[in-house]
């Protein structure tokens, strides 16, 4: 067979004296109509007919297999010379010779060659109406070309002069591929009488012949007769699915495709037209229309661009590209197709509060139709997309290279990527390649099933500190009462620029508690001359003694504790309470000493809002607090089946082991988070993790001689924490000043401040509260 690989190499091309026959392929068994024909043989560039090679004659060609069998045209055309040379000698001598005359009949057939055999029937065997084996033949011959009528009058004429079985069941298909099972069955009744078995296919067309006509009556009656002459055949899969389309349609009358007998009506024989003569034509003008196609498609190309719309955020919305109106479901890309240039882009339905943007999208217009671009247009501007390679290679070869680290976008508009194999779908399980050679595809996807903490840790990752500002804001603009994206924004900006941002929703009704939390806290830090009582006092009296404006009232009146407190449980009680003030309650239980009220609080704002981290650890330090492990557990097996939450939940596993005193757990916990670092961490790298994991034991338990032993192995020198524990105030003094203004600093200063006191050292106690941090 001919063989193209990436274009280049032979293939056949036109079709002459062309004869199609209904039967079954000898190579995969199927029923088609298959094809012969003349043909010539090209050598190809990118599936163009360049060069001739040779003719060729194609034999059966099956439409679903592609196989065939295939011979010179020239040597098929000189045997088929030779032949008839010498069969007209043959009748030359002996003009009526019924051998010889059955042998032209033969050799017409063989060589598919209609207008001899049409010489031959008419010349020669058309007055041989008495012989009936002659008759058979010329009727084998009409069907072979299809033509029905001419061979149901050939077999006719044969049955009447000698009633042959094999003729009859070739006049009976005769009549069914007529569409005539009536006709039919006369012809083959006797299949049915005498149970030849070998024959039983004849009876199924038979069957299929009825129910293409709609009489599915008469195919059932035909269905009981055929089990009951065979009842082997009865479990046939076929045969079953026979009787059930019968059953199906009996009362409909429905007419059913008959696979096995309907015909295209290009059966038979044909000369072909002057498309087999377009090959020699083809290369010219191929090549004048790739250029006029790559001109085309340039031109079509840069009006219907391929881009890809992106909704980042948590719930379906609507955009409208150019006025064009899209809805985009999470995490789910929709392909669309825009013209180059400027691309506006608005939000109609008005579920996100974000304003009309705009981007342009082009590409040079000569390299345009190969040039392989992905366009990523992100409307929400907070997806997070992910660029991932991976090589493909045989395991008996050398090892592949290392595939390229996944690569992360986020916070842009449009996204442009270039040479990518696979547009959001995954890698394929197998490329091909060629000799077994390592072949790299890349991809690019959505980075999907994460929580909010997640997508902020990769963006915190991939964008430049102004980048992560402006990714926060358009999460807001989105969610303002995402507690997680406003602080980790707040957290990025100077506390002047925090305070102006946060002030901008400050009048926002329902009232966003986080973001006056937020405020407040800044206020405090940044202007602590600034009284903000007034304004939160006029912010409770204007929503009449909201919930959630009592306990921000409550949260900032300081002056007066008991005034605080009550303002809390004022706002606690409440119908709907506030969460906040519920939570506040559970905190101040907490750090009083008081934890079964701690429990009870912080319990009740756990159940309001499950899904505010914030307070679902105020509830897990409340049950540690207070003792109660089990419930402690049964909250963190919860905690970690959320997303991200796996490595904190078993970190706080280890610490309720640990205070319970159960060493088989606590040192199976140990061991559970070791084997997370994987088979790439080395045994200093162990070490260290399970240095800090057995001093967080130590902690627990109190075990002041372990935890310093612990921390000598992976010190350079003496820790802040090793200093209080011996008692050095000095030297801890003196690290805690070196620590960077952040969280830690301000723990390291309390903690310190404390010990101090404890240890009735008033000016190191001093010190550390006079930096502000408590």
């Amino acid at each position: 067979m001919p063989t193209v690989i990436n274009g280049i190499g032979t293939w056949y091309y036109g079709r002459r004296r062309i004869h199609r026959l209904k039967n079954t392929c000898e190579f995969c068994n199927r029923m088609g109509e298959l094809e012969s024909y003349d043909t010539t043989l090209y050598f190809t560039v990118l599936y163009i007919p360049i060069v001739p090679l040779s003719q060729k004659r194609i034999l059966y060609s099956c439409p679903y297999c592609r196989k065939h069998r295939v011979t010179n045209l020239k040597q098929w055309e000189a045997a088929k010379a030779q032949a008839i040379a010498q069969l007209m000698d043959k009748l030359g001598k002996a003009p009526d010779d019924r051998e010889t005359i059955r042998e032209a009949i033969a050799l017409a057939h063989s060589y598919q060659d209609e207008a001899l055999f049409d010489r031959l029937a008419d010349g020669l065997a058309s007055h041989w109406l008495e012989d009936a084996t002659i008759q058979a033949q010329l009727g084998a011959a009409y069907s072979y070309f299809a033509r029905r009528k001419e061979a149901e009058a050939a077999f006719r004429a044969s049955l009447a002069v000698e009633d042959n079985p094999e003729t009859r069941r070739q006049l009976g298909l005769t009549l069914m591929r007529q569409g005539r099972p009536e006709d039919a069955l006369p012809y083959l009744r006797h299949i049915l009488d005498e149970k030849i078995r070998d024959r039983a296919g004849l009876i199924y067309l038979l069957v299929e012949a009825y129910q293409a006509q709609g009489l599915h009556e008469t195919a059932l009656e035909l269905m009981d007769r055929r089990d009951a002459a065979f009842p082997d055949l009865v479990d046939d899969k076929d045969v079953k699915k026979q009787r059930k389309v019968s059953e199906r349609y009996q009362s409909s009358g429905k007419k059913v495709a008959a696979p096995h007998l309907d015909e295209s009506g290009k059966t038979g024989y044909r000369e072909g037209n002057w498309t087999a003569r377009l090959p020699r034509i083809i290369a010219p003008l191929v090549i004048l229309g790739l250029v006029v196609c790559y001109l085309g498609a340039a031109i079509w190309t840069g009006q219907a661009r391929q881009v890809y719309l992106v909704n980042g955020w948590d719930l379906p919305y609507t955009v409208a590209i150019n006025g064009r109106q899209e809805s985009l479901l999470p995490g789910k890309p929709k392909a669309i197709r825009v013209a180059e240039g400027d691309i506006s882009i608005e939000f109609p339905d008005g579920k996100i509060a974000l304003e009309p943007i705009h981007c342009h999208i082009e590409t040079p217009f000569f390299s345009r139709p190969f040039a392989r671009q992905t366009f990523v247009i992100n409307p929400d501007q907070v997806a997070v997309l992910s660029w991932e390679e991976l090589v493909y290679a045989l395991p008996p070869l050398p090892p592949p290279p290392p595939s390229a680290p996944p690569r992360y976008y986020a916070g842009n508009l449009l996204h442009t990527f270039k040479g990518i194999d696979y547009e959001f779908t995954d890698f394929p399980q197998n490329v091909k390649s060629e000799h077994g050679a390592p072949v790299k595809k890349t991809r690019v996807s959505v980075v999907s099933n994460f929580n909010q903490e997640q997508r902020l840790d990769l963006a915190a990752e991939v964008l430049d500190q102004k980048q992560q500002i402006q990714f926060g804001k358009n999460l807001l603009k989105l969610n303002p009462d995402d507690f997680y994206s406003l602080s980790w924004l707040i957290g990025r900006l100077p506390a002047q620029e925090g305070i102006d941002f946060l002030s901008t929703r400050l009048g926002a009704r329902p009232i966003l508690v986080e973001w006056h939390r937020h405020y407040q806290s800044l206020m405090e830090k940044k202007h602590p001359e600034v009284d903000l009582l007034p304004k939160y006092r006029q912010l409770a009296a204007e929503n009449k003694g909201n919930a959630d404006a009592l306990y921000l009232l409550g949260r900032i009146d300081q002056q007066d504790l008991d005034e605080s407190e009550k303002l809390l449980k004022q706002a606690a009680a409440s119908r709907p309470p506030s969460v906040y003030a519920i939570n506040a309650l559970g905190y101040n239980a907490l750090v009083q000493g008081e934890f079964a009220d701690a429990v009870r609080w912080t319990q009740d704002a756990h159940k309001l809002a499950p899904q505010n981290p914030s307070i679902g650890i105020a509830y897990q330090k409340a049950l540690m607090a207070a003792g109660k492990f089990d419930a402690l557990l049964e909250q963190l097996r919860i905690s970690q089946a959320l997303p991200g939450m796996w490595l904190s939940a078993l970190m706080e596993r280890l610490k309720v082991y640990a205070r319970k005193g159960d060493k088989k757990n606590t040192q199976a916990t140990i061991e559970e988070m070791l084997q997370l670092m994987g088979p790439s961490a080395n045994a200093q790298q162990r070490r260290s993790v399970q240095n800090a994991l057995e001093s967080t034991v130590c902690c627990c338990n109190g075990d002041v001689p372990g935890y310093l032993k612990l921390a000598s192995e992976f010190s350079n020198g003496l820790d802040l924490h090793s200093a209080i524990l011996q008692g050095k105030l000095s030297v801890a003094a003196g690290l805690a000043a070196n620590q960077k203004d952040d969280a830690s600093h301000l723990n390291s200063h309390a903690l310190l401040h404390l010990t101090a006191l404890k240890a009735g050292d008033k000016k190191i106690a001093d010190r550390a509260n006079a930096s502000n941090f408590l």
